[in-house]
Parts: C-alpha cells; sequence; structure tokens
C-alpha cells in the first residue's frame, strides 16, 4: 500500500500533534498546520521527507486556500483532511463579548467549512479522500460556561 498525505489542522499540541506523529511513524505523509509552527519543528525533524510544516490560521481564507495548494504540489495530493483546529471559550452566555464567540465559531465551524472546501475540487477529480471532522461531546451535552463551544462543535 502505498502511503497517504494526511492535512491536519491544529497539530501543534494535543490530538492533532499526537495523529500527524502517528500517522508519520506508519509511514504516511502529514502536512501539519498551526498558527505557531515552532512546536512542530520536531516532527519535521524527525520525518524531513513525509512532514511539511505549514503556518496555518484557519480562519484565513485565502491562506487556506494557498496551504491546501502547497501541501497538494508537495505530495500530489491530499487523501485525509482532518478539520481538528478549535478553541473554546468559558464562560457565561451574558458576560461573552460578541467578538469572543464569533471567533468561537469562525475556527471551530468555518474554518473546517473553509478547507473542506479547498479539498474538494481535488479528492472529486481523483475520485477518492477522507474529511474527519473533530468535534466534541460537547456538541451533545454542553457545560455550564460552554455554551458558544457546544454550539460550535453541534454545527460542525
Amino acid at each position: 500500500m502505498s502511503p497517504t498525505t494526511w492535512f491536519v489542522t491544529g497539530a501543534s499540541s494535543g490530538l492533532g500533534h499526537a495523529l500527524a506523529e502517528h500517522v508519520l511513524e506508519l509511514g504516511h505523509r502529514a502536512v501539519a498546520t498551526a498558527p505557531v509552527v515552532a512546536p512542530l519543528t520536531g516532527l519535521a525533524d524527525r520525518h524531513p521527507e513525509q512532514c511539511l510544516v505549514l503556518q496555518l490560521d484557519v480562519t484565513e481564507g485565502r491562506r487556506c486556500a494557498d496551504a491546501v495548494r502547497e501541501a497538494e504540489e508537495w505530495s500530489g495530493g491530499i487523501d485525509v483532511l482532518v478539520n481538528n483546529a478549535g478553541i473554546d471559550f468559558v464562560g457565561a452566555l451574558e458576560e461573552q463579548q460578541e467578538s469572543d464567540y464569533r471567533a468561537v465559531f469562525e475556527v471551530n465551524f468555518f474554518g473546517a467549512v473553509t478547507l473542506t472546501r479547498a479539498v474538494l475540487p481535488a479528492m472529486r477529480a481523483r475520485r477518492r479522500g477522507t474529511i474527519v471532522n473533530i468535534s466534541s461531546m460537547d456538541g451533545l451535552a454542553s457545560l455550564p460556561g460552554n455554551g458558544f463551544h457546544s454550539a460550535s462543535k453541534f454545527a460542525l
């Protein structure tokens, strides 16, 4: 089986970083993305031929399109998109600022939509590809002070 290319957002820590590392250890390629790429240098150093690190803020539409194009040129095509990037904002609903809850939706929902739209044309042309959206149990059952995060994950 030939190696697949995984495009993972939010790969600087947590699940995204662990997933990118696992994919690389299995011999596949990973395009590891994050707004701050310093935490990803170790992955690239350990897997220089298999890992492409890209700075990416998923709320920047043009940058999303550019990052997908760079990844496709580097790898020949993205096989798996993992929409993992996410943020949370905890606080009472009436105490949150509009900019806070809009930011949660921009990253958690609209960022995933933007990247999905960017990878679909090439996946459709190749007639294959997988899109994984990382949501949360919060999307089904919210906790006090976490309503907007829950709503964004439910939307996803």
